[in-house]
């Protein structure tokens, strides 16, 4: 059951805050409004977070909206969402939560939306360009951080990325492994965040959790589910090292389970933590069942060789070209960047064609090697509550929903 809208018209296109008294915690434990893709879905009873306000940037993402989704409708949470524009809005839209106009980089705009807020959790991130990434991801944490002091936030959880500790981190790795600075932008800029978060920790002036996700995947998931699958259907999809690489992927239940918890557990403070489910699978496997949603034969899905010079090389000339595509984005523009973006566009189209991807994503397939979350299970209570197939089922049945694959469960293409 709906509730109408509480906002009109003029207040909506205003730009400062909306609240929604829409599907609440008490409809949804009543079976009614329960969102299609949680059917089977098993709530997090702890910890009491009931009248906590909580500020939640990026809410408009994959991971922020859902733990909008789950703060309210499990745990009667008072949650203030950020979004960076209203059209990111949708799908929380439907909770009761108050919605925010506010980007990371107005830091008077986050002071309005962290008002009262007792904990802030840090999910915005993004940029496709390394000065966005930077801006974002850095600037953006430094600017959530100052709001926080300026509105006597307790505490901040900021979503960093296991990728601070490069595309192959060491077997074993943990979350006192050592940064590598040789990786991509995007893991140099969460390096650089996670030292300005552990800066304001150690001055006493706010407390902070850092929380490190594997690979998210999951309903509403574009990179590790949706992507995958029309990868699949135009023949565009390659393995690595016949998916031989040890699949350290993580549910997003898991991850949100993560974040809810570090908001309250009081021995998480200062510390950080790496996410991931103990599934025990390889790549060809989690690969294997969106095959299979797609009707295909797992054992017919191509491969490359992570080790082939030209699988290497190709790789690198495919993420050299999306970087310089995103470079010379932008008009009007000059004749010759114009007949530049062209022709690598082409180049760039045809790599992807016969599958090539970038050289982060060949070697974190390729890598063999453990992972070390007893720091996650031990301090914040947090074990992966869904098989593996149970989490697929729940993915598949979202896919099947928002028309990724057909409702028969036929073959779409």
């Amino acid at each position: 059951m709906l509730v109408s809208n509480s906002f009109s018209d003029s207040s909506f296109m205003s730009g400062s805050t909306v609240s929604h008294p829409r599907v609440t915690s008490a409809t949804v434990r009543s079976g009614l409004s329960r969102p299609q893709w949680v059917r089977g879905y098993r709530p997090l009873a702890d910890p009491d977070l009931a009248g906590v306000k909580i500020g939640v940037t990026g809410a408009g993402g994959f991971i922020g909206g859902r733990l909008v989704e789950r703060l309210t409708l499990e745990h009667d949470a008072l949650v203030q969402a950020t979004v960076r524009s209203w059209h990111s809005a949708v799908w929380i839209s439907r909770y009761n939560a108050a919605i925010h106009s506010a980007n990371v980089q107005d830091t008077a705009s986050l002071t309005t939306a962290f008002k009262g807020c007792d904990v802030v959790v840090h999910c915005a991130n993004g940029g496709n360009r390394p000065e966005e990434i930077w801006a974002t991801n850095v600037g953006g944490t430094k600017n959530v951080i100052q709001a926080c002091l300026d509105t006597k936030v307790r505490r901040l959880v900021f979503v960093s990325s296991i990728a601070v500790h490069g595309c192959q981190p060491p077997n074993g790795v943990d979350e006192l492994s050592p940064y590598d600075f040789e990786g991509s932008v995007y893991s140099r800029s969460k390096i650089a965040a996670e030292r300005l978060v552990k800066a304001v920790h150690r001055s006493g002036d706010l407390e902070t959790v850092i929380i490190r996700p594997t690979f998210v995947w999951g309903p509403r998931s574009a990179l590790f589910s949706v992507r995958p699958l029309q990868a699949m259907q135009q023949g565009r999809f390659r393995l690595v090292n016949q998916g031989s690489g040890d699949c350290h992927a993580v549910f997003v239940e898991t991850v949100v389970d993560a974040l809810i918890r570090a908001s309250a557990v009081q021995a998480a403070a200062g510390r950080a933590f790496l996410v991931a489910d103990d599934f025990g699978i390889q790549w060809r496997d989690f690969y294997t069942a969106y095959a299979q949603m797609l009707n295909l034969d797992p054992d017919q899905l191509p491969s490359v060789d992570a080790k082939r010079l030209t699988t290497r090389g190709q790789a690198f000339l495919y993420g050299l070209l999306k970087r310089k595509l995103e470079d010379w984005k932008g008009n009007p523009a000059p004749l010759w960047r114009k007949v530049l973006r062209r022709s690598s566009r082409i180049v760039a189209d045809k790599l992807a064609a016969g599958g090539a991807m970038n050289l982060w994503d060949l070697r974190k397939q390729a890598r063999q090697g453990s992972l070390n979350t007893d720091a996650m299970q031990r301090v914040l209570k947090v074990r992966s509550r869904y098989s593996f197939n149970d989490a697929m089922e729940l993915t598949e049945q979202w896919l099947r929903d928002q028309a990724c694959l057909p409702l028969d469960g036929s073959n779409p293409r």
